[in-house]
Order: structure tokens, then sequence, then C-alpha cells
């Protein structure tokens, strides 16, 4: 070992290894770099086309219906006629399914929270999830 304030030169074959170590270790941090960059390209792609389905969906069957017989239109929602509209939410007076009432089809639930549809099986009834 040298004496203080002396410095021994690199040994020739050190310096080569830290190179190829620092090289291989740059190729690494590259390849991490590139995953990183597919992921948020995938993000955003996936933000773009969710954001175009929502404008552009299909609307619910049970959805489609007259103008006069909404209280609110989804904008952008499709109907298979036409002549039809896809309502948002459908007035007090024409809700026949259970989905029009935000309720799901269930074996029972309390009486304060049953709705009477047309799309329930037999041995169901049409619960208001959203009171």
């Amino acid at each position: 070992m040298p004496g203080p304030g002396k410095v021994r030169p690199l040994n020739p074959s050190t310096v080569k290894q830290a190179r190829a170590f620092h090289k291989a270790s740059s190729n690494i941090m590259g390849l991490r770099a590139h995953p990183v960059l597919l992921v948020a390209l995938a993000a955003t792609l996936l933000l773009h086309s969710t954001e175009y389905t929502t404008a552009n969906s299909i609307c619910p069957q049970e959805n489609c219906l007259d103008s006069t017989k909404c209280d609110d239109l989804l904008v952008g929602g499709t109907c298979p006629q036409s002549s039809d509209t896809c309502c948002s939410v459908v007035k007090t007076e024409h809700r026949t399914h259970c989905r029009h009432y935000g309720g799901e089809c269930m074996d029972s639930c309390a009486q304060l929270l049953q709705q009477t549809v047309v799309d329930c099986p037999t041995n169901q009834v049409c619960c208001t999830l959203v009171y």
C-alpha cells in the first residue's frame, strides 16, 4: 500500500472491468426505461379509447325509448332503431326495468326498496341499490 499522499496507478485490467460494468449497467438501465415508456404509452391509448367508447357507446336496450319518456338523454348512446333515443334517466311513469330504478334483481330485500318491474325472474324482486 502506498504511503499518505501517494497514489498507486490503477491496474489496466481493473479499468477495463469497470468500463465493461458501467456499459452493461447503462444498457440495463436503458432497457428498464423502455417498459416504463411503453406503460405510459399504453395508459394514454387506453384512456383515449375509453373516452371514445364512452362517447359512442351502445345504449342498453331498456333505455332505448321515445325521447318524451326521458328525463335526461345520453349523448352519443346509439339505439338499434333510429327513431329511439338513449335515455340516461327514464321518467318515473315509464320505468319498467330494474336498472331504471338503479336496482338489481335479488332474492329478497326490504319492502321499501322493492320495485315492480318486468325484467326480474319470478323468484326474485327488484331491489333499489341507491335510494
